[in-house]
């Protein structure tokens, strides 16, 4: 490439020169860099806490305090951008951005792993112990001797400000087996932590309990099966716990985390989790715990094998049976349900609006199997726990069925007072079994079911049938068929059967043959727009108040 001449490079210079000053000009005339500053602290804030993670770079606040001096100095004089010590902010940063907090409370999430420099772990550490008298939530991890180490030391440090504290031991290959875990000291924080409140603990120990520390705590996670055990031992003690949460109890060397003599009480306990046990365990949790504020129970992710097929049939629903008539009592009727192939959710909260699930709901238990006979047991599983329940009260039913096994669905027939009925099929011929069984029987096409059908009709009280999110065949086929017999089957003079298609694709010859026996809605409108020259479309029916003439606009 050819060198430029002088005269070039004196017309360059002072053109990059003239960009760079617009640049300026322009930026600085931008929003974000001319708002007033507590717009600009604002910006920041959502900025750096949506973005958590710098990948072990330079952190966030650290860089928007670099851009210039107008950033620097906003970002320098609000100490609460500086307050939030993450898990990716270590070595030197994590005492400089204790600093720059002043006196301000601290949520510090410490990791003290290998291989990260030693220099960097020792400095991590300190600064946690040297400000525990203001760091209001303190979230640790690491393995062996480091965290250990730290937890020993935290013996004599008064946690007077602390709201949350989280322990999780990491394992590794190395670790699998280790019977040196860290435990808990029982003189932790000097016993002073009047605030504390939560406590998660994975992989963690108790030392020697009880833990003065851990006196007023309202909410507690136990994260294995060693941690459950500990804190399933002081559980009475913690007089003011609310929440209990349990989760991952598979460990071989620990059977039975909740053992013990005699009924365990917690008068204010409200919320019980348990997520990812065996069948066995949770019967013995229920059989022993005493909860009379119980307000939520969620059981997620139990684990049904061969054996545990009859336990969870006879004396897990059994067990569930005293804790569902205690939920009945405080919530009153059951009038919402929603079944899947393997999870029941009672007195669903209002988010929970179908087919997404939240754990929230009252009562909420879910199941899961790696052998492939529990899609063939699984309508006694729901049976079996349906039966514990005040089903003839639902009032609104949902069901989701995506295993290609409609006969497991016989176990509706006590839900004799469902008026409103929504389901969910994977394809619309899943559905021909249930809109059969809602069929009187000698209007039944039973020769093409070679599921046989019980006599009675289901859902004899039913006003409203919603499909969500099934794929309706535009020409409709047997699905149309059976739901056109259903619907004259169900009318009665002028009250006719509602039926409504949420998120289903359109099919015009599905609308057609529909509304001459019942009240169709499709995503909420009376009728769909126009299908260009198929059946449908009927100016006389149409909603033109909701979707307008297509001819309009032409």
């Amino acid at each position: 490439m050819a060198e430029k001449t002088d005269q070039e490079i004196q017309f360059s210079a002072p053109f990059t020169a003239d960009t760079a000053l617009t640049k300026q000009l322009r930026n600085a005339q931008s929003l974000v860099c001319s708002s007033p500053p507590e717009i600009l602290r604002h910006i920041f804030e959502l900025y750096i806490y949506s973005k958590t993670w710098n990948n072990g770079k330079v952190p966030l606040i650290v860089l928007l305090s670099h851009v210039c001096a107008r950033w620097r100095a906003v970002c320098l004089d609000d100490r609460r951008l500086w307050t939030v010590i993450s898990r990716d902010i270590h070595g030197r940063w994590t005492s400089e951005f204790a600093a720059r907090a002043g006196d301000l409370p601290l949520d510090a999430d410490i990791v003290l792993l290998r291989p990260r420099p030693e220099a960097d772990i020792h400095l991590t550490a300190q600064m946690a112990l040297q400000n525990m008298h203001r760091i209001r939530s303190l979230r640790v991890e690491g393995r062996g001797e480091h965290l250990r180490a730290f937890l020993d030391a935290l013996v004599d440090k008064p946690a007077p400000i602390l709201e949350d504290l989280s322990v999780f031991y990491v394992i590794s290959s190395q670790t699998l087996g280790d019977s040196q875990r860290s435990h808990i000291p029982a003189s932790i924080f000097a016993g002073f932590a009047p605030r504390l409140r939560s406590l998660t603990l994975d992989r963690v120990r108790l030392s020697h309990p009880p833990i003065a520390a851990f006196a007023n705590l309202t909410t507690v996670r136990a994260k294995s099966s060693q941690s459950a055990q500990d804190i399933w031992a002081i559980l009475q003690g913690l007089i003011h716990v609310k929440a209990l949460h349990f989760s991952l109890l598979y460990d071989p060397r620990i059977p039975q985390p909740f053992s013990g003599d005699g009924p365990v009480h917690v008068p204010g306990l409200a919320n019980l989790t348990v997520h990812d046990a065996e069948v066995a365990k949770l019967i013995k949790l229920l059989d022993t715990i005493v909860v009379p504020s119980l307000a939520q129970i969620a059981l997620s992710n139990v684990k049904v094998t061969q054996s545990s097929i009859e336990l969870f049939c006879d004396k897990l629903c059994r067990c569930l049976s005293p804790h569902v008539e205690l939920l009945r009592r405080q919530l009153g009727p059951l009038r919402e349900a929603i079944l899947g192939p393997m999870e029941i959710v009672c007195w669903p909260t209002h988010s929970e609006i179908f087919p997404q699930r939240q754990f929230t709901s009252p009562l909420y238990l879910a199941w899961y199997s790696t052998f492939r006979s529990i899609t063939l047991n699984s309508g006694r599983l729901l049976s079996a726990t349906l039966g514990v329940l005040p089903v003839h009260e639902v009032r609104t039913l949902f069901v989701r069925d995506n295993v290609h096994r409609s006969d497991r669905w016989s176990c509706l027939y006590p839900f004799v007072n469902v008026t409103i009925f929504n389901y969910a099929a994977a394809c619309p011929t899943d559905a021909l079994y249930i809109l059969a069984s809602m069929l009187p029987k000698a209007q039944r096409p039973d020769s093409e079911y070679p599921i046989g059908l019980l006599d009675d009709t289901l859902f004899p009280q039913l006003e409203k049938l919603i499909f969500t999110a099934t794929p309706v065949r535009r020409h409709g086929g047997n699905f149309l068929r059976v739901l056109s017999r259903l619907a004259q089957t169900r009318r009665h003079g002028d009250i006719i059967l509602e039926i409504a298609f949420e998120g289903c694709p359109y099919s015009a010859d599905v609308m057609v043959e529909m509304k001459k026996n019942a009240m169709v809605t499709w995503n909420g409108g009376w009728c769909p727009p126009f299908s260009f020259g198929g059946a449908g479309e009927d100016p006389v029916l149409e909603n033109w108040e909701m979707w307008g003439s297509l001819f309009e606009y032409s």
